[in-house]
């Protein structure tokens, strides 16, 4: 049923009831131990250990590469500790004369500075070389067996020798059978004399002052259809008379195609 409003007129709004659904929020079961356990998770989290970063900086212009600033590569030397029980060699003061004076003749009689000559071949040792590891885990985990080999072989990246004696062949077969069919067939064309090619432009010419004193005999007002195609025919025969003297004018060597009955 309607109910009244305040000024006595029906009202259908409330027609039909709304249902009353209850909104408050049901009471969700949360660990006590959920704090602790994301605390931990981003403590152990592994960020980016061998991929990198995902856009690599770029380097501001005032810093670009300058003079002596590249690391230079200095050779390693291992350095063995020779313990503390192993013999070591005693100082000079500490020997006896006779050795001392016997180390020095010695030393006299080579004339070699092994000093000097430790330090030179020091200076010429180049770097230890790396090992090759490869990465097959997101955590940085390496395994030295599983390096690729099949680039080191010497075919890599090298055409097979069966393709390329393939395409030989194919090119010895194409030049062969060109050659056979320019051997049997004649040419089927031959070049006319200058002669002959002044005779058809003049001849040309000719043909073309008579078609232009035609089309300068028509009437002015050309209003039937038996004047327009006629002067359409005209205008269409100068055009190609007009292509084909400035053609024989052009070029001097001009060739014919030969009558199949010859």
């Amino acid at each position: 049923m309607t109910s009244p409003n305040d000024d006595g007129e029906e009202n259908v709004r409330f027609l039909i009831m709304k249902e009353e659904f209850d909104t408050r929020q049901e009471f969700k079961y949360k660990s006590k131990y959920a704090d602790k356990i994301r605390r931990d998770y981003q403590v152990v989290k592994q960020g980016h250990q061998t991929m990198g970063y995902a856009q690599v900086p770029l380097n501001p212009p005032s810093q670009y590469l300058k003079k002596h600033t590249r690391p230079m590569l200095k050779a390693q030397v291992d350095h063995h500790c020779l313990g503390r029980h192993s013999p070591r060699r005693t100082f000079p003061g500490a020997m006896d004369e006779d050795l001392r004076d016997k180390e020095n003749q010695t030393f006299l009689k080579s004339g070699t500075n092994f000093v000097r000559a430790n330090v030179e071949r020091v200076g010429k040792m180049l770097p230890r070389q790396r090992e090759r590891r490869v990465v097959d885990q997101p955590g940085g985990h390496t395994e030295l067996d599983m390096t690729p080999v099949y680039v080191f072989r010497k075919n890599f990246g090298k055409t097979p020798e069966y393709i390329i004696r393939r395409k030989h062949q194919y090119e010895r077969h194409l030049r062969e059978q060109h050659t056979a069919d320019t051997e049997d067939i004649s040419l089927p064309f031959y070049q006319i004399s200058e002669q002959e090619r002044l005779e058809i432009l003049q001849g040309l010419k000719n043909y073309w002052s008579e078609l232009q004193r035609e089309f300068q005999l028509l009437p002015l007002k050309i209003d039937t259809e038996p004047l327009k195609k006629r002067k359409s025919t005209l205008e269409n025969k100068l055009k190609s008379l007009e292509k084909d003297i400035d053609l024989m004018e052009r070029h001097e060597y001009i060739y014919v195609m030969q009558d199949r009955d010859n």
